[in-house]
């Protein structure tokens, strides 16, 4: 179901200001915060300039119309939350064995790739076929399926790892999905999995992307807490190797700007609200005998 959602554009900038400001309202110095009083109000008492006077009609898209509307661009438009990701996956990934492995979720096959070219034998699976077809154009050698997270089309125990990259997020209940991935993975096996980090959810921050027309809309990110995930991981038989939370830097700061048009407005602003703030979490989960 699609849900309109007028946006002022000017919101998420005094909400920056906000959160820069809280960051430093003690530790701080005097300059910087009256930097950002300034600026904040600058911004409040000209409402009908901008940013206050920017708005767009970002409406709500379930996980299916999201991703078949994404998938034209996903690939190509600059996406801060892959900057931090990919890095910090791709590391664990170079330390799996050899074998069977399932993507799940593979979108057009990011990860996929990349569990290829390491001689890992893949089965890439998603849900949306827009975004398969873009995974199979670029890889045609891998076998990829048509599922769901909690319907994977695997046998019990076919694969020795997973990866499922930036998905749960959009899983109200963790353990469904969780739980799939268990009866998928053979005992032993490794599962990595990667979404945004619960404090960008906190402030915020949702599936936002450009479609090919350049219109904008969004897919619903959940929150999950750290002792949510860990609770889940027990239910469903994991047990966790390594946590990893990349922060945000000035690159994947400068990436978030430019993908909201926001670049130039209030850099130094989304500078010191952001700046060390973890943008991912990405679990190594080892799959209990």
């Amino acid at each position: 179901m699609t849900r309109a959602n007028p946006t002022n554009m000017g919101h998420p900038v005094i909400g920056m200001e906000g959160v820069a400001l809280l960051r430093t309202w003690l530790t701080g110095n005097r300059r910087e915060r009256q930097t950002r009083v300034h600026e904040l109000t600058r911004f409040v008492t000209h409402p009908n300039e901008g940013p206050l006077s920017i708005e767009l009609d970002v409406p709500e898209r379930d996980y299916l119309e999201g991703y078949a509307a994404w998938a034209e661009t996903y690939d190509s438009a600059p996406n801060p939350l892959i900057y931090l990701e990919e890095p910090a996956v791709q590391m664990l990934i170079d330390d799996l064995p050899a074998g069977t492995a399932l993507d799940a979720a593979c979108g057009t096959g990011r990860h996929t790739a990349y569990l290829a070219s390491h001689n890992h034998q893949v089965v890439g699976v998603d849900g949306s076929r827009e975004m398969l077809e873009k995974a199979r154009t670029k890889l045609p050698m891998v076998e990829f399926r048509t599922g769901d997270l909690v319907h994977l089309p695997l046998d019990a125990g076919s694969v020795d790892h997973a990866v499922c990259a930036l998905t749960l997020t959009h899983c109200e209940d963790l353990i469904p999905p969780l739980r799939e991935l268990a009866r998928v993975v053979r005992p032993g096996g490794c599962v990595i999995l990667s979404d945004q980090h619960p404090t960008m959810t906190l402030l915020g921050g949702q599936a936002l992307f450009a479609a090919k027309d350049g219109s904008f809309a969004y897919v619903p990110s959940y929150f999950h807490s750290h002792s949510s995930y860990f609770e889940a991981f027990e239910v469903v038989g994991f047990t966790v190797r390594c946590c990893l939370e990349p922060a945000y830097g000035q690159k994947e700061i400068a990436i978030l700007l430019n993908a909201v048009g926001l670049k130039g407005v209030a850099d130094e602003a989304f500078g010191a609200a952001l700046q060390g703030v973890p943008g991912v979490l990405v679990w190594e989960l080892h799959r209990n005998k």
